[in-house]
Parts: structure tokens; C-alpha cells; sequence
């Protein structure tokens, strides 16, 4: 069979599993829903966190998560490659995402941001709240939290799969929101090291670089096997592209590899071709001071400075607050490092007006939080000065935002305040029941 045919085969075959997964998903919401059969609730995955680590109630997305953990240790990330829906969509419009430039300075810093994520997002306040609570016993309780409870709306839902499917691709070609932002994936990628099954090297290789090309990842799968015979990076998703494409049958996803020495008298299968640099720890270390470790480190930083002053304000949720984040990074990084002639007076003036949304939007935030914080311990002057500072910086403020300082007003006696707040809320429902 043809490299292509093996391709098109297995991709029908990764496309058949997203479907029956997903199947089963539609008939658990219609059951839940339509039926009111309600076996078991929500299966997301953020359940180990917001419901089993945090409360102690073991339900379907929990069990769910906790399964695929223990599955990757057998067959590493390969859920991502062969279930996740965004992973399916991806590869569905690969022929599109084949077009964009594959810009390879981010790489290698993908999983700084998806474990910035998880931890600070997701784990830690978990640990918190369980922490501050009384000891409990904890239980199962499969129907607990609604399927469609912690989902948004569908306009935010549209934003986001926008943002997702076509703006990240834009800067960071396919398979974006996996290389840099899916918490879940570096979970259960950290554990492809230790996996059973993965992409080994099981013959003689070419050095033809036709697995790295393909690799939606971006892992250098040929430095790879030929170092050390197997694909061990967190990043791989076990989607075997680079098995099809491979003209030598190099490659296989097994248990077990074949090592095939190339030079007798030394008895190694370690094959690695001159053009590729010693990997000794003065070449990572000068590697390390060069403009692209430079970059790097801009762009880490940045994205997640970006992300925390987004999430959590004008509806942006953590993922969306960080695609804006790697956005903007992106686009800093291109302007500074890549534009010429006028484009860069070009550029510095837009990365100007851009910026200082940024700043603005960071003060809305910071003054935001601070008053609802001194709100919560009875601080009212300080309260009332964070609210209003936040109330100027934002460009739409929360409703939140309104009711606090409408209770503020009304306890500290400021009748014409109270009076213009509550104006300004009643104008708010108002567009709302018209719109």
C-alpha cells in the first residue's frame, strides 16, 4: 500500500473513533436531557479538579479523567491523537492549516503555558478551597454537575472556537491550541516517557526528515528515534502520521523496538547524521543566549501576562484569556524580531495602541479584584476607590461591578451616587430585554 493510501487509511480510522466517541456523547445528553435519564452528569475533564480535588465527589468526569491518566501509561497521549475533538477538527482542515507558515521560535515553550494553566487555574485553587473547608468524607456520586452546566453560551462559544480554529493556526499553523495551551494534554503527555506503546524505531532509517515534516506537533521525530529510538516527547499524541509517511517502515507504534546497528563494530542503533548539532550541554547552554532563546522567553512571559489579565474579565474564560495572550505575544515577537524598513515603523505603532489596551485593561483588572477583595473584608472607603478606578479603566464593566458600589453608596449615606449607579444598572437590563 502507498505512503498516502496508509495515511488516508488511518486518518479514517482516527476519524471513526472521534465519531463513536462523540456519538455516545450525543446520546448521553439526549438522554439527560429529552428523556430525563440521568445515569451520570457531567464528563468533562476540569471534573478532577473543580469536583473531585476540591470537594471530594468522585462523579463521571472525574472517573473519566482519572481513566485516561492510567491509560497513558499504556499508550501515552494517544487520546489526543485519536478522541479529542479539537485535535479531530485540526487534522479535518489540514490541507487549510498546511498553507500558514510553520513559525518555529515558540517551540519547546508549549508546555510552560498549558502547565502554567493547569496549576494555576485549575489545581491550585482546588488545593485552596479543599484546604479551607473542614475535613469531609469523600464520596462517588456519578450524576453530580450538569453536562452542559460549566459549557458557555453561544456566542462565547463562537468567539472562542474562532479564536481556536482560525486566528492561533494563523500564527502558529495547525494543531495550535494542543502545542501551546491544552492543559489536559500535558497531563497525560508528561506520562508518554513512561508509556508501554509508542512511536519507536523498528529498522534502518534514511534520514530522509519526512517524519519531522509531517509531524503536526512540531517534534523533531527523526532527531528523536535516532537518539534514543523512540518518540518520548510530552507533545507527541501518538497519531502516527509520521509511521504512514515513512517510506523505510522505520517506524511503528509498539511495545517494542528492533535495534538495528548501522555501524558493526560499534553494535548501536544510535544513527545520527552529521547535520544535526551535538546535544552536550555547552551547545543548549549557548543555544540558550541566542536571539531565539530570547524570543522565547518574550514570548512565555508575555502570553502569560497577557492571560491573567484577561481571564476572568468581559466574559473571557482561561482558554480564551490565553489564546489572547499567545496572540499578542505572536504579534510582539513578529514585529520586534521580524518586521523591516517601514513595516517595523508600522509595526511599533500598532504594538503601541495594542499595549496600551492591554495596560488599560490590566488596571481594570487589578483595581477590579482588589475591590471586590477589600468588599468581602468590610474595607468600604478602600473598597469604593478600587471599584471606581476599576469602574473608569474598563471599556464594558460587570454588572458586579454595579451592585457592589450600589451597596457601598447605599450603607456609607451617598444618595447621589447610589441614585447614578442604580440609573446606569436599569439602563443595562434595558438593552438587554431589547437585544
Amino acid at each position: 500500500m502507498s505512503e498516502s493510501g496508509r495515511a488516508s487509511r488511518r486518518f479514517r480510522w482516527r476519524l471513526f473513533a472521534f465519531i463513536a466517541i462523540h456519538a455516545l456523547i450525543g446520546v448521553h445528553l439526549f438522554l439527560w436531557y429529552k428523556l430525563g435519564f440521568r445515569p451520570f452528569g457531567s464528563i468533562g475533564l476540569e471534573e478532577l479538579f473543580r469536583t473531585f480535588i476540591q470537594r471530594g465527589i468522585l462523579n463521571a468526569g472525574a472517573l473519566l479523567f482519572l481513566a485516561l491518566i492510567l491509560l497513558s501509561f499504556l499508550w501515552g497521549r494517544a487520546f489526543c491523537g485519536w478522541g479529542c475533538h479539537i485535535g479531530i477538527i485540526y487534522d479535518l482542515f489540514d490541507r487549510i492549516y498546511a498553507k500558514f507558515p510553520r513559525r518555529k521560535w515558540f517551540v519547546g515553550t508549549g508546555w510552560i503555558l498549558a502547565a502554567f494553566i493547569l496549576i494555576y487555574f485549575f489545581l491550585r485553587p482546588a488545593l485552596l478551597i479543599r484546604n479551607s473547608q473542614p475535613p469531609g468524607t469523600n464520596m462517588i456520586q456519578m450524576v453530580e454537575t450538569e453536562p452542559w452546566a460549566t459549557l458557555p453560551g453561544w456566542i462565547m462559544s463562537l468567539i472562542i472556537f474562532t479564536t481556536i480554529f482560525i486566528i492561533l493556526p494563523a500564527f502558529f499553523g495547525k494543531r495550535a491550541f494542543c502545542k501551546l495551551l491544552c492543559p489536559w494534554g500535558i497531563l497525560l503527555g508528561a506520562l508518554n516517557r513512561f508509556s508501554f506503546f509508542k512511536i519507536r524505531k523498528v529498522a534502518s532509517c534514511s534520514f530522509c526528515g519526512s517524519c519531522t515534516q509531517v509531524c503536526p506537533m512540531d517534534i523533531d521525530v527523526s532527531k528523536a528515534i535516532n537518539s534514543v529510538g523512540a518518540v518520548n516527547s510530552h507533545a507527541c499524541t501518538g497519531c502516527m502520521m509520521c509511521v504512514d509517511v515513512c517510506g523505510d517502515r522505520t517506524l511503528a507504534f509498539t511495545k517494542k523496538s528492533s535495534q538495528v546497528p548501522v555501524n558493526a563494530r560499534e553494535g548501536t542503533f544510535h544513527e545520527i547524521p552529521p547535520t544535526l548539532p551535538p546535544a552536550n550541554r555547552s551547545f543548549r547552554f549557548v543555544a540558550s543566549l541566542t536571539s531565539i532563546g530570547t524570543r522565547r522567553v518574550f514570548f512565555v512571559l508575555t502570553s502569560i501576562a497577557v492571560g491573567l489579565v484577561y481571564s476572568e474579565i468581559y466574559g473571557f474564560g482561561h482558554f480564551l484569556a490565553f489564546c489572547t495572550g499567545v496572540t499578542v505575544a505572536a504579534m510582539s515577537v513578529l514585529i520586534l524580531w521580524r518586521a523591516r524598513n517601514q513595516l517595523k515603523i508600522v509595526g511599533y505603532i500598532f504594538l503601541m495602541l495594542l499595549w496600551s489596551v492591554v495596560v488599560k485593561d490590566g488596571l481594570a483588572h487589578y483595581h477590579y479584584n482588589k475591590g471586590l477583595k477589600d468588599f468581602a473584608m468590610r474595607q468600604w472607603q478602600s473598597s469604593q476607590y478600587h471599584l471606581e478606578q476599576s469602574d473608569r479603566f474598563f471599556w464594558y464593566p460587570p454588572t458586579e461591578l454595579y451592585l457592589k458600589l450600589y451597596t457601598i453608596y447605599k450603607g456609607t449615606g451617598q444618595s447621589e451616587k447610589q441614585e447614578a449607579i442604580r440609573l446606569r444598572y436599569d439602563q443595562r437590563k434595558n438593552r438587554k430585554r431589547k437585544s
